[in-house]
């Protein structure tokens, strides 16, 4: 294999700060996709996220199911979040005025969002 040579005399070599920002936005990249199938994941399979993990929160369905599926929690958080935003986020402070506290989200799901200790099993699925 030929050794590098290159064209003219003063080749633009990439120092260390260019080089570092394009691996911090690597990073973030990566990080982003990581925890967007991470959050995808829990919210389907358990009905909690990172956060609502750490509030004792979790999303069940009518049923007071956590295992929302992916066909559910696509309705709940791309659509559903979609139609909120459409609206300039009122969608979400719906909460406010809604009695069982559901955002736009929740209704076109037909999701809850409660307290994790009211639930009758306290079978942890994680």
């Amino acid at each position: 294999m030929a050794e590098f040579e290159p064209k003219e005399a003063e080749t633009p070599y990439i120092g260390f700060g260019p080089r570092f920002v394009a691996y911090l936005i690597d990073s973030i990249l990566a990080f982003t996709i990581i925890y967007i199938f991470y959050w995808f994941y829990r919210t389907a399979r358990y009905g909690d996220s990172l956060g609502k993990k750490v509030m004792g929160i979790v999303i069940v369905n009518r049923n007071g199911e956590r295992h929302l599926g992916f066909g559910k929690m696509l309705m709940r958080e791309i659509v559903g979040r979609f139609v909120d935003w459409i609206f300039l986020g009122i969608g979400a402070l719906w909460i406010l005025l809604d009695d069982e506290k559901q955002a736009i989200h929740d209704k076109v799901a037909s999701t809850y969002v409660i307290k994790k200790d009211s639930l009758p099993s306290q079978s942890e699925e994680e």
